[in-house]
């Protein structure tokens, strides 16, 4: 039979773990509302950074007539359909284009841009062979090392159906 300091108890107990999990609860959807709002900000962000990079670069669209073009460019794999529209601007180049452009106008001169796309290849060979280390090791970890062949495998048909095509 249950006496009246078991039932108190047990109640207690109930209200407590109820408790809990409403402050749990609350905990989670503050959490979720913060990141979303952080997620909103971070996007806002990197809008406000591309625009701001297309306003610094300063380029300018314009028809054959030396005026400026103001309208719907037709654009095909990155360049324009047509010859009658000339693009100018500070820096019509971007990433490791840009990278390398600059190196030219360094100390090294024309050597440069070899300098910038051999450390890129260094760069993305080391990265690879990293990545693909961790992820052994990852699997031994968490399946044991009879699974490792089975990780290698599957990482090396992704490798083959992600290259460019």
């Amino acid at each position: 039979m249950i006496n009246i300091n078991q039932t108190f108890f047990l109640s207690l107990l109930i209200v407590l773990s109820f408790i809990s999990c409403y402050s749990s609860i609350l905990q989670t959807y503050e959490y979720r509302k913060s990141f979303a709002e952080l997620e909103r900000l971070q996007l806002e962000r990197e809008n406000l950074s591309f625009q701001s990079n297309i306003l610094l670069e300063e380029v300018k669209y314009y028809k054959n007539d030396e005026s400026l073009y103001t309208g719907i460019l037709d654009i095909e794999n990155g360049k324009l359909n047509t010859s009658e529209i000339k693009v100018v601007g500070k820096s019509l180049l971007i990433g490791a284009d840009l990278t390398g452009k600059a190196f030219t106008r360094s100390v090294f001169g024309d050597f440069g841009q070899y300098i910038v796309a051999i450390g890129l290849l260094l760069f993305a060979f080391s990265t690879a062979i990293a990545w693909s280390y961790y992820g052994d090791r990852a699997t031994a970890h968490l399946f044991g090392e009879g699974w490792i062949l089975y990780y290698r495998i599957n990482s090396f048909l992704c490798s083959i159906k992600m290259k460019a095509p």
